[in-house]
């Protein structure tokens, strides 16, 4: 996610949905960290207005889907393969 992301920004190119939630989700995590909130404390905070799956397109679920549990995959309404 991390060099698709960097590629769209190099490029110019806006990105996708899941991206856009990747990026907003490490950055407002980032924020609670450095504004005192433990690491785990920030990111289940963040969970609650980036929704789990949200932050991961539905190739890259289905590309790793050893990785992600069917929560990742009920956010884009798809099954685990």
């Amino acid at each position: 996610m991390v060099d698709a992301i960097s590629r769209h920004i190099d490029e110019g190119t806006p990105l996708s949905e899941a991206q856009r939630a990747f990026l907003d989700h490490e950055l407002l995590e980032a924020q609670y960290v450095a504004d005192g909130m433990e690491q785990f404390a920030a990111h289940n905070r963040v969970l609650e207005d980036i929704p789990l799956g949200a932050n991961f397109d539905p190739e890259v679920l289905v590309e790793h889907s050893e990785w992600f549990s069917q929560p990742y995959f009920d956010y884009w309404g798809m099954t685990k393969p």
